[in-house]
């Protein structure tokens, strides 16, 4: 389960070339669905969505729309109505058709409403990026590039594309399960929050400092004067010449590089603070350590996250549903896969493993095994 947590208001303020190309991106799109854009109304045609009682065929050939369709005048609407843009002299976007569609992108896209505040000048961005996708269909109107072969293979494939989405878009809406519950969310919380990206704050771990030894006499005579005395840890460091040579560790937790494995297991295995430890590291060094406090994990609270984990919950239940769904409607349809083609062709052969190197000759037996460990020299013990 993924989980991506937006802090709008640490990132929208960088007003650099990725939130202007997504502005524009975005002014794109609103191009494509302006009142007086043909194309749109091409599309509409193409999926049905044209004037009550007409009929119209995905698959036939598309008509490429003309020079003469591309951009269609608009015209004012009321005294305080303003032309925004013109072509030749002909009002093509009108500040009450550019507010329409402007608060139609607000309502599709909530995050913008988020960037207004951070971006005042946010319609006017949105309004370069619409005649600047202006001037590129003019020109390729005009050029008559919408006429090669080359782009209506494209303008095919786009429209395939965009059936697809919207079948698979209504056909989901009739097996959509209900919305997740609180009380779902809160259990996935409690049982995830570790795994879940974006939930922990902080790991926290085991406050720490501590001084190495070369020598386990030395480290054994300043332990001695530092233990059960945490507080004056410091002070008696300094009093034996040692502060310069206090590590401070900071947090110390199972995440924790960097850092000696043997230290590392005994700091979290502590439950007593504050408490001062002698270890010996795996490195054959020896650590005085002043473990002074424990803190725990930090998770954003439930109430922060809880729609994000119920939209990943959603998402989860509403695959499972379609999985079934499809498999059930497959035999509905009369929709088979020939395995056996499949096989052929569409899995990965699999190479056949070559005798000769795993055989029965080659596994040793339980006796043999036993014979063999009676000959086999000791190993080297490790101190």
């Amino acid at each position: 389960m993924s989980l991506i947590i937006n802090n709008y208001k640490k990132d929208f303020p960088m007003r650099g070339n990725i939130l202007r190309y997504a502005l524009y991106t975005n002014a794109v799109i609103l191009m494509l669905v302006l009142s007086g854009c043909a194309p749109w109304e091409w599309v509409k045609e193409k999926f049905g969505m044209g004037k009550k009682g007409e009929v119209t065929e995905m698959f036939e050939a598309p008509t490429i729309p003309s020079a003469d369709r591309t951009v269609k005048p608009v015209q004012l609407r009321g005294q305080d109505d303003k032309v925004l843009v013109t072509k030749g002299g002909v009002p093509v976007i009108t500040l009450k058709s550019f507010d329409e569609e402007f608060n139609r992108l607000l309502e599709e896209n909530p995050q913008l409403t988020q960037m207004m505040q951070f971006i005042p000048d946010i319609k006017k961005n949105v309004l370069n990026g619409l005649v600047g996708q202006l001037v590129m269909d003019i020109y390729v109107s005009e050029n008559k590039i919408d006429q090669k072969p080359e782009y209506r293979k494209d303008f095919e494939r786009l429209l395939l594309s965009i059936n697809r989405v919207l079948n698979r878009k209504y056909y989901t809406q009739d097996y959509r399960p209900a919305r997740a519950t609180d009380a779902q969310a809160k259990k996935v919380y409690e049982e995830k929050k570790d795994k879940i990206p974006g939930l922990v704050i902080s790991h926290g771990g085991v406050r720490t400092v501590g001084i190495k030894f070369e020598k386990e006499d030395a480290a054994k005579e300043f332990y001695e004067k530092v233990k059960g005395k945490s507080k004056e840890f410091d002070t008696i460091a300094k009093e034996e010449g040692l502060s310069e040579r206090i590590q401070d560790f900071k947090l110390i937790n199972e995440l924790s590089v960097g850092i000696d494995n043997a230290l590392r297991s005994k700091i979290i295995s502590l439950t007593k603070f504050p408490t001062v430890v002698l270890v010996k590291g795996s490195d054959k060094v020896f650590w005085v350590v002043n473990a002074i406090s424990k803190e725990e994990k930090q998770y954003r609270p439930f109430d922060e996250v809880k729609e994000f984990l119920k939209d990943d919950i959603d998402r989860e239940a509403e695959m499972k549903v379609i999985e079934e769904a499809v498999e059930r409607d497959k035999k509905k349809f009369g929709i088979i896969i020939d395995e056996g083609v499949v096989k052929i062709h569409l899995e990965p052969e699999v190479p056949e493993e070559d005798a000769s190197k795993v055989t029965k000759q080659n596994i040793p037996k339980p006796k043999e095994q036993q014979a063999k460990k009676k000959t086999d020299k000791p190993a080297t013990k490790v101190v």
